[in-house]
C-alpha cells in the first residue's frame, strides 16, 4: 500500500524497536523531579548535579578536579568521545546539531526539517542505550541572528516529542545564546516538549538567574557554556582590538559566574558546563581555553571551577597576575600588519 508520509511509518517502527530494546538496555535512566523552584535531576534514581566541562580534552583532569559530565555539540564527535567519557565514569550531554540560517538551513522548508529530524533520531537510536548518556542537546544557538522564529521552535518541539517516543529514559535540552523575554516566550509557546533550557552565557552570566526569573521561566536550566567575556563583549584598544583578560582575571570571572548563575539558583539551575575544557582559537589562541594548547597544562580557570566543585583548592595555587587590562598596554596605538 502506498504511504503518503513514509517517515511516519518509519518513526512508528523505530519506536517499537526502541521499546523492545529497553528491557535489555544498558542505559541509566535520567529524569526530572520536583517543580518550579525545586527541580532535581535524578540519574539512576539518585540526585545528580552537573559539574561539567564543555569540550572533550583532558578528561582525566576533568574527573580529578571533581567534574562528572562533558558536553558535545554534534554526533560527529561520537562514538569515541562517549567511550572516553564512560571509561572515566563521566556522563555526556550528547549534542544533536541543528541547522543554522547562516549555513542555508530553512526551518520553513518541510523537507529540510524532516531530513534533519530523521538524522537526529538515527543518532538517538544508536546511542540511547549507552550508560554514559545523560541527556540530548537539541541544537546550539541556532536561533541566533534573526532566526528566533515559530518555525524553528516548532521543529525543535517535534524533534523532542519524537525523541521521547524512542527514548523515554533521557530528557531533552535545547541550547540558546543568552536569553530575552521574547525568546523565552517563543520556546514556551512553540516548544513545550523540551524538558530543560540550556543557556550559553558569558558577560551576562552574573545576571542570568535573575533575568530568567523576571521573564517567568519555570522549567529547569543548565548553563551550557560560561567563561570569560568574549571578544565581542570586551574593552577595546583605540584601534579596535579586543583586550584579552589575564588568566587570573578569567578565573575570577568563572568564580563569579558560577556563584551567581548556578549556586545562586538552587532548585532552578541543575548544573553547568564550563567552556572550553580544552583549547580553541577564537579571538586568540588562549582566550577561551581552560588548558594550554597542545601541552594541556591547566590554567587558573581549571583551579577555579575545581575548587567550586569540590570545595578544595590546590595545595600549590598558580601565581596570580596583577596586570590590569582596563586600558591598552603602552606602545604604538596603530601599526600596519606585516
Amino acid at each position: 500500500m502506498r504511504h503518503d508520509r513514509p517517515w511516519l511509518l518509519a518513526a512508528a517502527l523505530l519506536a517499537t524497536a526502541a521499546s523492545r530494546a529497553n528491557a535489555a538496555s544498558g542505559a541509566v535512566p535520567v529524569r526530572l523531579q520536583g517543580g518550579p523552584g525545586a527541580w532535581t535531576l535524578l540519574r539512576g534514581g539518585q540526585p545528580y548535579f552537573i559539574r561539567g566541562g564543555a569540550g572533550g580534552a583532558a578528561l582525566d583532569q576533568l574527573a580529578a578536579r571533581g567534574g562528572n559530565s562533558v558536553r558535545t555539540w554534534g554526533a560527529g564527535q561520537l562514538p569515541d568521545a562517549l567511550s572516553q567519557a564512560e571509561s572515566r565514569d563521566l556522563t555526556m550531554l550528547v549534542g544533536l546539531w541543528l541547522g543554522h540560517k547562516g549555513d542555508g538551513f530553512d526551518y520553513s522548508d518541510p523537507a529540510q526539517v524532516e531530513a534533519q529530524q530523521t538524522a537526529a533520531l538515527a543518532t538517538v537510536l544508536k546511542y540511547k542505550d549507552e550508560p554514559g548518556v545523560l541527556a540530548w542537546g537539541l541544537g546550539n544557538e541556532m536561533e541566533a541572528g534573526d532566526n528566533d522564529t515559530p518555525d524553528l521552535w516548532k521543529a525543535v518541539d517535534a524533534l523532542a516529542l519524537k525523541i521521547k517516543e524512542v527514548d523515554p529514559a533521557h530528557p531533552t535540552v535545547t541550547v540558546v545564546a543568552e536569553v530575552s523575554a521574547s525568546k523565552l516566550e517563543n520556546i514556551r509557546r512553540y516548544a513545550p516538549a523540551v524538558d530543560i533550557l540550556g543557556v550559553n552565557s558569558y558577560g551576562g552570566a552574573a545576571t542570568l538567574a535573575q533575568r530568567l526569573a523576571d521573564a517567568g521561566w519555570t522549567k529547569p536550566y543548565i548553563v551550557t557554556e560560561f567563561g570569560p567575556r568574549g571578544p565581542w563583549e570586551s574593552a577595546k584598544t583605540s584601534w579596535g582590538a579586543p583586550l584579552e583578560p589575564t588568566s587570573t582575571q578569567k578565573a575570577d570571572v568563572y568564580r563569579r559566574s558560577y556563584s551567581a548563575a548556578v549556586l545562586g539558583a538552587s532548585g532552578r539551575c541543575i548544573g553547568s558546563y564550563a567552556f572550553d575544557w580544552g583549547y580553541k582559537y577564537e579571538g586568540t589562541a588562549t582566550w577561551f581555553g581552560m588548558l594550554m594548547p597542545q601541552t594541556l597544562e591547566t590554567l587558573a580557570a581549571v583551579d577555579a571551577v575545581g575548587e567550586l566543585w569540590t570545595g578544595r583548592g590546590r595545595a600549590m595555587p598558580l601565581p596570580r597576575s596583577k596586570r590590569s587590562t582596563s586600558r591598552p598596554p603602552d606602545g604604538p596605538r596603530s601599526r600596519a600588519r606585516t
